[in-house]
């Protein structure tokens, strides 16, 4: 027999924390975690033990004050922690009080008290043991907030999604060091297989908590940890919002004992701030980062290190160059100076020269770190360059200043390393989107064109003032020399490529799906893009004009980017174009007018209208359809007259409409006495010119321009002909024969004048107008042309206008007109259009399985159900909640937007349904009677689930509270009469216990809303779908949702009774109640102040009357009480339409469905409130309360153990008697001491 090797030490992590016998090997997962499906994580042997910074700080402090020493003796060392900053295990959680109050800061070189006494010290006694080894400081006071630590739900991603979040970050991220790579991704997997040794350090699940929210920034499905407004006016707010506040929440920066894992939150926490467009917060940040790392010295470089410390030092030195970034970034944003120059710091560059090979997954790619902290120190010096110009008149100066920024931005670029320096004439390259880092890279070349482009903002702006006053700007730049004229054409051109660099970098990012769609610099680089592209329409069209990409093109890929990060929900990109359409309006205003002389000032402007023309010679000339707003300019007498053009196109036929409108009773031209009904009144003429396209035609442009006041006759059109490209083929089409002109003439006393002419040539996809046009006329006045287009749809009922630029069609516009009723159409839910979304999607991956649509036809259908679960296109949802088809017009509403937006994608005209039909190929193998009461289900459960997590909020507040007063008396009250003691801790108990009993409830109820009639089509029966689909989508709705979706045992059922919602609104209903019962009994026992039973103060939200000064109304919990009244009467209509329902279905789901959502959203968004609001910041009045509890004769029950029972019954009738408390004539007889009534009342509360 061999002698015994000892015991493996191979074990997972799981297995070894439950004391179990691991039969696995770290090349597989052992047997029990495959059994499982969980991740099998082995435990990785080092030559160190990884602990976090705070405890080594702690044992530090433990040491140095149990050292007899002085205190004087300070440490001068570098403070570079020995192990690395990322733990694998918690803090101690044992630190004791005393030990913190022996705490030390560490003392550098300086000046102060302490240094000075130490070199004294030094000289005086060389050999004295305590030596520069020596921990001291000075003593600082210990405050409560350094101790308490609130107790705090948690709620992260599922563990795959939360490595995925991971990737996600570390692929987007990599521009700057966050973090220890390697340790912080085995910290989140021991996150998830051990969490028991993770849940006490705040500090590192505020930092992953961080990390998840700005990665779920960058995840374009549903979200996986936010919250989806159900408010309909709601401004939706950036995902990963509730994990950056829970990360607020956790991280607790101590001034006095900072760590390098404060630097880190620090500057997660400031870049988050972008996302949210809160960039005052993320100054705050920054800046508290930036003095965290200097107290901790990441911006020196130590004299000397130890050998084994590479990787520590380069993590500090590219920690202090992040924190230096982020606070460079916000500077140059708000316009405020830096805190640091950057040449006073000596921390050297990052680089990985000293850091061995097998630590190199620690870090990212140096150089681009240090290629974005210079970009950002230039663009910090650019923005102060420019801002110091905002004065500066000549040309000269502006140059003389800029000029050297112009030189700095071209000697970084040549310093670049060739591995990553690339060239974006012809796109993006492809060598730089393969690589690891190609996000980063594009963040960093987005920044570096941008500093082009706020260069030229000073010399456009210039140019763009000299325009509006009329001086010619060229005039100005030929009075300069030859070499200024060359340098301001040289970083013109600059800045103007810059400009279109940065929106192809951004469409490449937005087709590789690795756009920040809630983003604040994707938006800023965009906007400034734009910008410039814009403004040289006007003030440069030579560059436009030589560009070799079609800069129309850019600018409208861009600025459709920049529209569809608003509309998702960023902030920032709102701002951005509010901001880009002003100024387009400047620009056409400009652009329109080049021939009309000087130009005013405009107090409005609105958002300019695009060419129809098709030709472009046609479009350059005045005889194009939209010259009518230019003739309306020259022809327009009134001031401030509106035009008003109306457009639709249905398959070919496009309907044009003009309007004019003028002020009723003439204008200061009517005439010599000042206006008025008597004298000559002065006429608006106007004249259309409406000419069908041919693409094999050109056009003369006519010349004959017409100034004077008589209406234009047909002769004066006699220069205006076509040419022919084909004489031999196409006949001599000469005006005026297929030329139609029309004449109107409107005194100013009319309304409106209308002309309208169907044009037949119009194709369909022509380009959508957006609002209006700011036109100047001849004589001085400004015009303003408003454009609004429609297009033509049929039915089996007729033919109706829809806007051109909504996603549904003819049954949702019917359902509009018959159903205006609650004002809340279906968007109000968003969970419910989401339902919808993932059932059209999952039915058309079923129809594709079973062969009845096209591969095609299912992935457009899928794809635009993404962009619907999105909430992108919420505002086409529009069918009330009460309409009266039985759903049929929610669910149409939903096939036509689905339809429509599969029609926009394949770049088809909107009601083009040759491709994918509503009806055909959305709504096949469904019917609104098994859709409809299936995507309600899926909605309330999906719903629910914040209804449950806010009453785990309530429960866990009253939790809190139950333990912080669950010693202190009150008396107890029966019938409103006073019982016997209790404690607040027993009341507070109660309410907690039932609110975890109702949540408990409302879960298991909650699971039944999984079970669908999907399938059953009409009436149940099935008929309408194929063999095979039926389990083919309740397939792919459970891999959709992630949960097990089941069918209805009996489909029949399933379609006609509404049980399950009738007991869930009971339940939601009794839910309220007790809410209602506790809020109540807090009105009562906050009750007073003077006058009242005040045993409790709620907190004081707001002035509780506009006449009486100072006083305070518990308005928590009275709209506590409102909402479950509100609730109540929800189940009311619930109960009386599950009741109601007819034969093979319930026409009356809609109203069920509209009160749950209601119930649901009003109970949950209550919840948070009364614990955030009023439960939270509860306090029991402990002298009120024992006042009451003492004074009330009620006491005698609690005495008869101790006295007896007859002796405590005379007591109580000589104490009526006497009319005194019963409590004085307790102790007067000497029965009980003062001081021991308390005890004995204690003893009645807490017997169990």
């Amino acid at each position: 027999m061999g002698r015994f090797k000892g015991r493996s030490t191979v074990a997972c992590t799981v297995c070894h924390s439950q004391k179990l016998k691991c039969d696995g090997e770290r090349a597989h997962p052992c047997g029990r975690c495959a059994r499982r499906q969980r991740d099998c994580v082995y435990p990785v042997k080092t030559t160190y033990v990884t602990v976090p910074e705070a405890y080594l700080r702690d044992l530090e402090r433990t040491a140095a004050g149990s050292r007899p020493s002085s205190s004087l003796t300070p440490s001068f060392t570098d403070d570079v922690p020995e192990y690395s900053g990322q733990s694998q295990s918690p803090s101690d959680p044992g630190t004791s009080t005393s030990s913190r109050v022996a705490a030390r800061a560490v003392i550098s070189d300086d000046c102060s008290a302490e240094r000075f006494v130490y070199d004294l010290r030094q000289m005086a006694l060389p050999e004295s043991p305590d030596g520069l080894q020596q921990q001291g400081g000075y003593s600082y006071a210990v405050l409560k907030s350094d101790l308490i630590e609130p107790r705090i739900l948690i709620k992260l991603p599922s563990a795959p999604l939360a490595m995925k979040l991971l990737d996600t970050f570390e692929d987007i991220f990599c521009d700057h060091h966050w973090f220890l790579r390697r340790d912080f991704r085995e910290r989140v997997q021991l996150l998830f297989s051990d969490p028991k040794t993770q849940s006490q350090d705040r500090s590192w699940l505020s930092r992953a908590s961080l990390v998840f929210a700005l990665a779920t920034t960058f995840m374009y499905g549903s979200q996986p940890s936010g919250e989806i407004a159900t408010e309909q006016y709601e401004t939706p707010t950036p995902p990963g919002s509730d994990l950056f506040e829970q990360a607020v929440a956790l991280l607790n920066v101590s001034s006095e004992e900072p760590t390098t894992e404060d630097v880190e939150a620090l500057n997660l926490m400031a870049f988050y701030c972008y996302s949210l467009n809160r960039r005052r917060m993320a100054y705050k940040y920054a800046t508290q980062s930036l003095a965290v790392a200097k107290l901790l010295f990441l911006d020196r470089t130590p004299s000397s290190s130890a050998s084994g410390q590479e990787v520590i030092l380069e993590h500090r030195k590219r920690l202090w160059w992040t924190s230096f970034c982020m606070e460079r970034m916000v500077v140059a944003e708000l316009g405020l100076a830096p805190a640091h120059a950057a040449n006073k710091f000596d921390a050297g560059l990052p680089s990985s020269r000293d850091i061995p090979g097998s630590e190199m997954d620690q870090f990212f790619d140096p150089s681009v770190q240090t290629l974005q902290t210079q970009i950002c120190e230039i663009k910090c010096q650019i923005m102060e360059s420019v801002g110091h110009l905002r004065r500066v008149s000549d040309l000269e100066t502006m140059l003389f200043e800029l000029w050297p920024c112009f030189d700095t931005l071209r000697s970084w670029k040549e310093k670049v390393p060739s591995y990553i320096s690339f060239d974006f004439k012809n796109g993006v390259p492809e060598e730089m989107s393969q690589r690891s880092c190609a996000r980063g890279l594009a963040s960093l070349y987005l920044r570096y064109h941008q500093c082009f482009t706020v260069l030229l903002r000073p010399f456009f702006s210039k140019k763009l003032s000299l325009r509006l006053q009329g001086v010619d700007s060229d005039h100005l730049e030929s009075r300069l020399n030859a070499t200024m004229r060359q340098r301001i054409e040289v970083l013109t051109k600059e800045g103007h490529d810059a400009a279109r660099n940065n929106c192809k970098i951004l469409i490449d990012l937005f087709n590789r799906g690795k756009h920040a769609r809630f983003g604040y610099w994707d938006s800023v680089h965009a906007f400034s893009s734009l910008s410039i592209i814009s403004i040289a329409k006007a003030v440069a069209p030579e560059l436009t004009e030589t560009s070799e990409l079609n800069d129309e093109h850019l600018y409208t890929q861009c600025g459709l980017i920049l529209k569809e990060m608003a509309e998702a929900g960023n902030p920032a990109a709102r701002d951005h174009n509010a901001l880009l359409a002003d100024l387009d309006s400047i620009v056409q205003m400009l652009t329109t007018n080049e021939d009309a002389g000087p130009v005013e000032r405009p107090t409005e402007f609105e958002v300019p209208s695009l060419e129809f023309c098709r030709d472009p010679a046609i479009a350059r000339s005045d005889a194009c359809l939209t010259s009518v707003e230019r003739q309306i300019a020259r022809f327009a007498l009134q001031p401030s007259t509106p035009v008003k053009r109306q457009s639709s196109t249905a398959y070919g036929a496009q309907k044009c409409t003009y309007v004019v409108s003028g002020p009723k009773g003439g204008g200061r031209d009517n005439n010599a006495n000042g206006g008025g009904s008597h004298g000559f009144l002065r006429y608006h003429r106007l004249w259309v010119l409406f000419s069908p396209v041919h693409p094999a035609e050109s056009l003369t442009p006519w010349t004959g321009e017409k100034t004077g006041w008589s209406a234009p006759s047909p002769t004066d059109f006699s220069n205006l002909t076509r040419k022919q490209s084909k004489p031999a083929q196409t006949p001599d089409y000469q005006h005026p024969h297929h030329f139609e002109t029309i004449f109107k003439t409107v005194s100013p006393a009319a309304d409106t004048m209308t002309v309208t002419q169907i044009i037949s040539t119009v194709v369909p996809s022509e380009p959508k107008p957006t609002k209006g046009l700011l036109l100047k006329g001849a004589n001085g006045h400004k015009v303003t042309v408003t454009i609004e287009t429609k297009r033509l749809e049929k039915d089996s009922l007729g033919q109706l206008e829809l806007p051109d630029d909504v996603l549904y069609g003819i049954n949702t516009f019917r359902a509009i007109e018959n159903f205006p009723l609650s004002g809340r159409p279906i968007a109000t839910w968003p969970d419910f259009v989401y339902a919808f979304a993932v059932i059209k999607q999952a039915a058309a991956r079923a129809n594709y399985e079973i062969g009845t649509i096209t591969s095609e036809q299912a992935n457009a259908i899928s794809e635009a159900c993404e962009e619907v679960k999105t909430g992108v296109h919420g505002k086409h949802f529009v069918v009330d909640m009460m309409e009266g088809s039985g759903g049929t017009s929610t669910n149409m509403n939903v096939n036509e937007v689905i339809a429509n937006i599969v029609a926009k994608n394949s770049g088809r005209a909107l009601s083009d349904y040759t491709f994918v039909h509503p009806n055909d190929h959305v709504n096949m193998g469904q019917s609104t009677n098994d859709a409809v009461p299936s995507a309600m289900k899926l909605a309330v459960y999906r719903a629910m689930e914040g209804v449950l997590d806010a009453l785990q909020v309530l429960a866990d507040a009253f939790a809190v509270k139950r333990q912080q007063y669950s010693t202190l008396l009150r008396l107890g009250r029966t019938c409103l009469q006073d019982a016997q003691p209790m404690t607040y801790g027993q009341a507070l108990g109660a309410h907690e216990a039932v609110i975890r009993r109702h949540r408990q409830h409302l879960s298991t109820i909650r699971d039944s809303f999984l079970v669908l009639p999907m399938g059953g089509t009409a009436i149940g029966t099935g008929f309408g779908s194929k063999s095979g689909y039926k389990a083919a989508i309740f397939k792919h709705l459970s891999s959709s949702l992630g949960v097990a979706v089941q069918p209805c045992s009996d489909a029949f059922d399933g379609m006609q009774n509404m049980d399950t919602c009738a007991r869930l609104s009971a339940e939601l209903r009794n839910t309220a109640n007790s809410l209602w019962k506790i809020a109540n009994d807090m009105i009562l026992l906050s009750s007073g102040p003077n006058g009242g039973i005040a045993e409790i103060t709620l907190p004081p939200v707001q002035a509780g009357s506009s006449i009486m000064p100072g006083k305070v109304n518990p308005v928590i919990p009275i709209a506590v009480c409102q909402v479950a009244l509100a609730i109540t009467g929800n189940d009311a209509a619930v109960s009386m339409a599950c009741q109601q329902g007819m034969l093979e279905i319930n026409h009356y789901e809609l109203l069920v469905c509209d009160r749950l959502f209601d119930s649901i959203q009003l109970l949950k968004s209550v919840s948070k409130t009364f614990a955030k609001r009023c439960v939270e910041g509860l306090i029991a009045n402990k002298e009120t309360s024992e006042k009451h509890l003492l004074d009330a004769s009620a006491l005698a029950t609690a005495l008869v153990p101790s006295l007896g029972y007859a002796k405590v019954s005379s007591i109580v009738r000589s104490a009526l008697a006497e009319e005194r408390p019963f409590l004085d004539v307790v102790v007067e007889r000497g029965l009980l001491r003062q001081d021991d009534v308390l005890a004995v009342l204690e003893r009645s509360v807490f017997i169990e």
